[in-house]
C-alpha cells in the first residue's frame, strides 16, 4: 500500500495546478526530485560497489594464479596436473564472467535489467565452476574463501539495486512518469491524426466539388447539338452491331447442322482447309470463300453420306438440298454491307468532338469516385484510430494518479 504521508512529505506542491501536457513530465520530476536524486545516488553507489568487487576478485584471481602448493613433495604428479587444469579453467571462467559485467548508463530500467541479469549470471557461474571450486578448495582454501566472499557481496549488491528500483513508492513514481510519457505520445499522435484528417477532409470536399463540376459539364454537353448527333450515332452503331451479330447467327445456323459430318468428311476432301475454316469460324470463312466453295463441299458431302451408314443422314441430305448459291451469296453480301455500315458509323462517332469530350469527362467522374471512396475509407480509419487513443479517459486517470501521490488537484491543459 502506498505510504500517503511519505508522499505528501515528498511532494511540495500547491493544492491546485494547471500544467501544460508538454511541461508535465518536467513538473512531476521536479516534485519528486529529492527522492529520485537519492535513488540515483544509491544506484550509482551500488554500481561503483560492483566495480570495486570486480577489481577485488581480479586481484584474488591473480593471487590464485601465483599461489604455490604448501607441500608439493607429498602431492602426486597426477593430482598436481588435475589441480593445474582446474585452476586454469576456474580462472578463465571467472574472468569471462567479470568481462560480461558491463555497467550500463544510469536509468532505472537498465539498473533493473543489469541486476536481474547479474543474478542469472551468478547462478550460471556457480554451476560452471562448481567442480573446479571444490577441487581447488583442497589446495587454496584461503584465496577461494576471499573470492566466495566477494561473489556474495556482488549478489547482495544486485539484490539491493533490485530492491531500490522496485520499492512500492518508487515504482509508483516511475510508473507515473511512464504514464506521462505515454499520454504525451498519445497527444502527439492525436495531433498528427487530426492534421491528417483536416487535410483529407479538405481534399474530400475538393474532389466532391470537382465531381459536381464535371457532372454539370456532362449535362451541358448532353444538351449540345453535337452530343445529340453523337448519341444518335451511338444508337445507330449499336443497331448496326446487332444486325451483324444476327447475320453471323444466321450463317452459323446454316453450317451447324453439318458440323459433325464435316469433321468426319474433311480428311477425305481436297478442301480440308476450307472445311476447317468453316468449322472454326463460319462467318469469317464465308467472307474469305469468294467462290462459295462451301456449296460444292456440301454436295460432295452428300455423295459421301450416301455411301456411309450414318444416323439421320437423310435429314442432313435434305438440308444440303435446300441450300443454293444465292443463299450463301446473300449472307456474305449482307455481312460485308453491314460491317461497312458499322465501320462508317464508328468513324463518324470518332470524328464527333463529343466522343472524346464525353469519354474524358466520364473518366474524370470515375477517377473522382475512386478517390472519394479511398478518402472516405481513410478518414473512417483515422477517426477510429483517433478514438482508440482515449485521450479524455487517459487524462482523467493521470490527473487522479498524480493527485493520489501529491494531493494536488491537477488540470492538464
Amino acid at each position: 500500500m502506498v505510504n500517503i504521508k511519505f508522499l505528501e512529505k515528498l511532494f511540495n506542491t500547491k493544492k491546485e495546478a494547471q500544467i501544460p501536457a508538454i511541461e508535465l513530465q518536467e513538473w512531476f520530476e521536479n516534485q519528486s526530485e529529492d527522492n529520485l536524486k537519492k535513488i540515483d545516488e544509491n544506484i550509482d553507489s551500488s554500481f561503483n560497489e560492483v566495480e570495486n568487487i570486480k577489481q577485488n576478485i581480479i586481484t584474488h584471481l591473480k593471487e590464485l594464479e601465483k599461489s604455490e602448493l604448501m607441500n608439493p613433495d607429498v602431492i602426486q604428479s597426477r593430482e598436481k596436473h588435475m589441480m593445474q587444469g582446474n585452476r586454469e579453467a576456474y580462472i578463465r571462467k571467472m574472468n569471462n564472467f567479470l568481462d560480461s559485467l558491463t555497467i550500463p548508463e544510469l536509468t532505472y530500467d537498465s539498473a533493473l535489467e543489469f541486476s536481474q541479469s547479474l543474478e542469472e549470471k551468478l547462478d550460471t557461474l556457480s554451476q560452471n565452476t562448481q567442480r573446479s571450486f571444490y577441487i581447488l578448495k583442497n589446495f587454496f582454501d584461503d584465496v577461494l574463501s576471499k573470492i566466495t566472499k566477494e561473489l556474495k557481496e556482488l549478489e547482495n549488491t544486485g539484490k539491493y539495486i533490485i530492491k531500490i528500483v522496485t520499492e512500492d513508492e518508487v515504482k509508483k513514481i516511475l510508473d507515473t512518469i511512464d504514464s506521462i510519457k505515454d499520454f504525451n505520445e498519445r497527444l502527439h499522435n492525436k495531433e498528427k491524426i487530426e492534421t491528417k484528417l483536416d487535410e483529407m477532409n479538405v481534399e474530400l470536399v475538393e474532389k466532391e466539388n470537382k465531381k459536381e463540376e464535371t457532372k454539370e459539364k456532362i449535362e451541358k454537353l448532353k444538351s449540345s447539338e453535337s452530343f445529340i448527333e453523337y448519341n444518335n450515332l451511338i444508337i445507330k452503331e449499336s443497331n448496326a452491331n446487332k444486325k451483324i451479330n444476327k447475320i453471323k447467327t444466321d450463317i452459323l445456323q446454316v453450317i451447324s447442322p453439318f458440323e459433325k459430318s464435316l469433321r468426319k468428311f474433311q480428311r477425305e476432301s481436297v478442301k480440308e482447309e476450307i472445311i476447317k475454316a468453316y468449322l472454326n469460324n463460319p462467318s469469317k470463312a464465308l467472307l474469305q470463300d469468294k467462290d462459295i466453295d462451301i456449296l460444292n463441299i456440301l454436295k460432295n458431302l452428300k455423295i459421301w453420306l450416301n455411301k456411309e451408314d450414318i444416323k439421320s443422314k437423310e435429314k442432313i441430305i435434305k438440308k444440303i438440298d435446300s441450300l443454293n448459291y444465292k443463299i450463301f451469296l446473300d449472307l456474305a453480301e449482307n455481312l460485308v454491307r453491314s460491317e461497312k455500315e458499322a465501320e462508317s458509323i464508328k468513324n463518324s462517332v470518332k470524328a464527333n468532338p463529343s466522343d472524346m469530350n464525353f469519354k474524358e469527362l466520364a473518366y474524370q467522374i470515375e477517377h473522382f469516385d475512386s478517390k472519394i471512396k479511398t478518402l472516405k475509407s481513410e478518414i473512417k480509419k483515422s477517426e477510429t484510430e483517433l478514438n482508440s487513443l482515449k485521450i479524455k479517459s487517459k487524462k482523467e486517470k493521470l490527473e487522479s494518479e498524480i493527485f493520489e501521490f501529491s494531493g494536488t488537484e491537477l488540470t492538464i491543459i
